[in-house]
C-alpha cells in the first residue's frame, strides 16, 4: 500500500527523488504511469527516466505489465536511434566528400560520447556548426542534394545566426539544425569554430569526419546555453541538467584544471557555477562534486565573471540592440520588425500582395504586446 505522503507527490517531484536516489514507491493509480511519462517527456527525459525504472524495477516495485509495457517502449527507442544514426551518418559522409569542415554539437555527440546508449539522450534535432554563413550556405546545397528541405524562418544577418531544415521522405523524419555561432545571443557564444575546432574530439560511431567539441568547452557549452531559455521558462530541463552531470564527471583533474581557465579567460564563470550547481542539486553531487563547485564559487565572484541573464523577450531584444553599434543597430531593428518579404508571404499566404503591410503591422503589433505582457507580469 502507497504511504499517504508519497501519494500527493507530483509525477515532477516522484521523478526528482527518483533520479536522486530516493527510490519512492510505485504509486498503483493506472493513470501514474501515462502522467509520469508524459512529465519526462517535456524535461526529454523519459527515454533515460525509463531505462532507470527497468533497471531498478525491484527495488521501485515495478508491477509485471508496466515493466513489459516499458521494455517494449524502450525497444521502439532503440530501433529509432539507430535510424536516426544511420541518418546522421549519412549527413556527415556527405558534408565530407564536399570538403566541409563543421562540428556536431550539443544534444547529438552528447548522446554517443556519454551515456552507455545513445537513445537515451532524447533530443527533438541534431545541430551542426560551420565556421561562416557561407560554409553554412554551402552545406545546404549538400543537404538539399539529400532530400532535405529548409524551413521557413525570419531569418536577418543579425537577428539570427541559424537555420533548421528537415527530412521528411526518409526511413526517419530528421531535423537540422544549421549553425555558424553558438548561440543568437552574443555573451552567449564566446566560444568561436576556430576555438572549438583546435579541441575537438572525434565521434567514431557516427563516421570518421564526425567531430565534436571536447568535454571541457562542451561542459561550457551547456551552461551557456541553459540561460538561452530563462525567457522560456525552460532553462532547468533535466535532460539538459544530466548533460552537466555526465560532462563534469567525465573530465579528468587536468580537463577540469582547461575548463576553468577557459570559463575565467571567456568572463562566463558565473554562469557555470549556476549551471553546475543546479545540476548537482537536482542529481546529487557525487565523489567530486562539492570540491569542483568550490572551485568554480570562487572563480564566480571574481570580477567580470557573470553573464547578463534576460529574464523576458524584451529584455533579450534590448540587450541585443544596447550591444550593436552604428548603423549595425539601425539594420537588427529593422531585421526585427520588417522579416523578409518570401517570409511573410509563406508565414501568411497573403490572398493579395498588397495586403502585405498589414500583415507587418499586425506582427509588429502582436509582438510588442506579447512582449510588454510577458514583461509587466514577469512571465517567462
Amino acid at each position: 500500500m502507497t504511504h499517504p505522503a508519497m501519494e500527493s507527490l507530483s509525477p515532477y517531484d516522484w521523478i526528482l527523488r527518483f533520479v536522486r536516489g530516493d527510490q519512492p514507491p510505485w504509486q498503483s493509480d493506472s493513470a501514474f504511469l501515462p502522467r509520469l511519462l508524459q512529465c519526462a517527456q517535456t524535461q526529454r527525459a523519459h527515454v533515460l527516466l525509463m531505462s532507470q525504472l527497468l533497471a531498478q524495477g525491484e527495488k521501485v516495485g515495478l508491477p509485471g505489465a508496466v515493466t513489459r509495457q516499458l521494455t517494449a517502449r524502450l525497444h521502439q527507442e532503440f530501433a529509432l536511434e539507430m535510424l536516426r544514426q544511420e541518418e546522421v551518418k549519412r549527413v556527415v559522409a556527405a558534408l565530407e566528400n564536399a570538403q566541409l569542415p563543421f562540428l556536431l554539437f550539443k544534444g547529438t555527440p552528447l548522446a554517443y560520447t556519454l551515456y552507455h546508449d545513445a537513445c537515451l539522450r532524447d533530443r527533438s534535432d541534431t545541430d551542426l556548426l560551420f565556421d561562416s554563413r557561407e560554409a553554412a550556405e554551402s552545406a545546404w546545397q549538400v543537404l538539399q542534394g539529400l532530400g532535405y528541405e529548409r524551413m521557413n524562418t525570419a531569418g536577418g544577418a543579425l537577428v539570427s545566426f541559424q537555420f533548421p531544415c528537415v527530412l521528411r521522405n526518409g526511413r526517419v523524419t530528421e531535423m537540422l539544425d544549421v549553425h555558424w555561432e553558438t548561440s543568437n545571443a552574443a555573451q552567449l557564444r564566446p566560444l568561436a569554430f576556430p576555438e572549438l575546432w583546435a579541441g575537438a574530439i572525434n565521434v567514431p560511431a557516427l563516421g570518421p569526419a564526425a567531430n565534436s567539441p571536447c568535454h571541457e568547452h562542451a561542459l561550457l557549452l551547456a551552461c551557456l546555453h541553459r540561460l538561452a531559455h530563462v525567457k522560456d521558462g525552460e532553462e532547468n530541463k533535466l535532460i539538459w541538467l544530466y548533460d552537466i552531470v555526465l560532462l563534469l564527471q567525465s573530465l579528468d583533474a587536468e580537463a577540469w584544471q582547461r575548463f576553468l581557465a577557459c570559463a575565467r579567460e571567456k568572463g562566463v564563470a558565473g554562469a557555470c557555477f549556476d549551471g553546475v550547481e543546479r545540476a548537482l542539486d537536482t542529481f546529487g553531487a557525487g565523489q567530486a562534486g562539492a570540491p569542483r563547485l568550490a572551485d568554480l564559487r570562487r572563480l564566480a565572484s571574481l570580477p567580470g565573471q557573470q553573464v547578463d541573464i534576460h529574464a523576458t523577450l524584451l529584455q533579450r531584444d534590448i540587450a541585443q540592440l544596447k550591444a550593436t553599434a552604428g548603423m549595425q543597430r539601425l539594420q537588427l531593428l529593422r531585421e526585427y520588425l520588417f522579416p523578409p518579404v518570401a517570409y511573410m508571404q509563406a508565414r501568411y499566404q497573403p490572398r493579395w500582395s498588397w495586403l502585405l503591410p498589414c500583415y507587418y503591422a499586425r506582427r509588429i503589433a502582436r509582438g510588442i504586446g506579447r512582449r510588454l505582457r510577458a514583461h509587466r507580469g514577469g512571465a517567462r
